[in-house]
């Protein structure tokens, strides 16, 4: 990726004509809607058979006796453990794959985006992927309203950042 030269730091703002660098572009909501949604999809494929072999979710029955009627109810139920293990699978997977040179979870690969140090364009490393991932994963588990808005946050932002992206100074770039 180029450099400015003598290491200044990256800028969204329109580049002076003649200087001869090329910025990635930002990633679109889209871009980071589908790459969202693929990993949400290959977290829930290895998390739910990992809950189910830890015994962290559990199908729960019950009866509901309303107005004389009978009503029998069927669902799941997750424990204290299995939100524990959910979060370090969801966080670990964020922390490993953003943090790593390349920046990209495999749902980033497959829409082809990376998220990328806001200032200067590289990796933005491991402690600051724990950060990003811990914070969503946060928001989504505690905050529910607040997380929604983190992640419709793309739609109205300049640079389609999300609170996450903003609270660790990344920006998710088309690769």
């Amino acid at each position: 990726m180029p450099q400015y030269p003598g290491g200044g730091s990256y800028q969204w703002a329109p580049m002076p004509p003649g200087d001869g660098l090329q910025r990635p572009a930002l990633a679109n909501y889209g871009v980071r809607l589908g790459g969202w949604l693929i990993d949400w999809v290959l977290l829930l494929i290895v998390s739910i058979p990992l809950l189910i072999v830890t015994h962290s979710i559990h199908r729960t029955a019950g009866v509901v006796l309303t107005n004389g009627e009978t009503i029998r109810q069927r669902g799941f139920h997750v424990g204290f453990g299995g939100i524990a293990l959910q979060a370090v699978i969801v966080i670990a997977y964020g922390t490993i794959f953003c943090g790593s040179s390349r920046g990209q979870t495999v749902g980033m690969m497959l829409v082809g985006s990376r998220a990328i140090d806001e200032q200067r364009g590289g990796p933005i490393g491991f402690p600051r992927a724990l950060g990003r991932a811990a914070f969503e994963y946060l928001m989504a588990i505690v905050f529910l309203v607040p997380w929604i808005i983190d992640m419709l946050f793309p739609i109205w932002d300049p640079k389609n950042q999300t609170l996450h992206d903003k609270v660790t100074r990344t920006v998710v770039v088309k690769t």
